[in-house]
């Protein structure tokens, strides 16, 4: 029988960010290849990549990472915060917020169809969508940047 467009997967929509790389490979590789797009959701890793938290001090009240005392073990590493910190001074560099190369990061990888951004008051939502007059900024020097840190 005929398959309806509306029948086919167009879209994946795993979690993915500077910190959670698992997608990157034969997932995104297959997307790639079958023109699926990919919408990711945790760009900011429970907001941890917005830079908020800093090494040696409890979780903001209120945070996922606060409610979450997993994510504090996990998330809260001192190898985590160097990684950040080499972030934060890249982000610096370009003129860029933490949110800004985080998101921007995610959105200059391949088949990123759009990214998903929570926000839980007026101010996120704004730096949220400030990214996309950031998103130039984000450019290969940059991204050349972060891999070099990332390793």
């Amino acid at each position: 029988s005929d398959v309806c467009s509306s029948d086919l997967l167009v879209v994946s929509q795993p979690a993915y960010s500077l910190m959670n790389r698992a997608i990157e490979g034969e997932h995104q590789d297959a997307c790639v290849a079958y023109g699926l797009g990919i919408t990711p959701f945790s760009v900011l890793q429970g907001g941890f990549l917005t830079g908020k938290h800093r090494r040696g001090e409890a979780p903001l009240a209120g945070t996922r990472v606060a409610r979450n005392p997993r994510a504090q073990e996990t998330i809260l590493t001192d190898a985590n915060f160097t990684r950040l910190e080499r972030w934060e001074q890249i982000a610096a560099q370009a003129g860029l917020t933490m949110t800004q190369l985080a998101i921007g990061w995610v959105a200059a990888q391949p088949a990123i169809a759009s990214v998903i951004c929570g926000a839980t008051g007026a101010q996120q939502v704004q730096e949220n969508a400030a990214v996309s007059d950031a998103i130039a900024q984000v450019t290969p020097d940059v991204l050349a940047a972060i891999a070099e840190a990332s390793k």
